[in-house]
């Protein structure tokens, strides 16, 4: 399952790839050079994820789930109903974190973006921050925008694996 998540990555990866080259000069003034890196590293990794084991976990849960309720129901009725509760009960925390999770994953998104764009425009636009005598305070933004990036990967990171444990 591993090689069909790796093929449709790097399927995907030639066609974004074969699509920046035919965009125009004014698409990439309109839009920031750092949001499509981070769109060609985290969503493609999510992508491959899914396509690898995201699929098989899925399929897995769902046969041996079911397999395993109709089991129990053949058993007794009752306590197959009691042992339905606490379920419900995952069911509903995992939705409510998963949608929280989903509004980590944009912010995630979205400071790895600002972090690439800032170091992008910095790199191009080095003589000018020399010539300015403007390095320190580069340096001090860049250390912001990496804390920021951090501190926000490490919440992401606390809320899925808080997500994973409940499961």
């Amino acid at each position: 399952t591993g090689g069909a998540g790796i093929k449709v990555e790097a399927d995907i990866r030639g066609e974004m790839f074969d699509r920046c080259k035919d965009l125009s000069q004014q698409f990439y003034q309109l839009n920031k050079v750092g949001n499509l890196m981070s769109l060609f590293t985290n969503d493609l990794d999510t992508v491959q994820n899914c396509f690898s084991s995201g699929i098989l976990m899925f399929c897995d849960a769902l046969f041996l789930g079911l397999l395993a309720v109709i089991k129990m129901w053949r058993m007794n009725h009752f306590l197959t109903g009691l042992s339905m509760i606490p379920m419900a009960f995952l069911m509903a925390a995992g939705t409510m974190l998963g949608k929280y999770l989903m509004k980590k994953w944009e912010e995630r998104q979205a400071a790895f973006s600002e972090l690439s764009d800032f170091a992008q425009e910095n790199y191009s636009g080095l003589a000018v921050i020399k010539a300015f005598v403007k390095e320190t305070k580069e340096r001090m933004m860049f250390r912001r925008l990496n804390r920021e990036n951090e501190d926000i990967n490490v919440e992401y990171t606390k809320i899925s694996t808080l997500l994973n444990i409940m499961v």
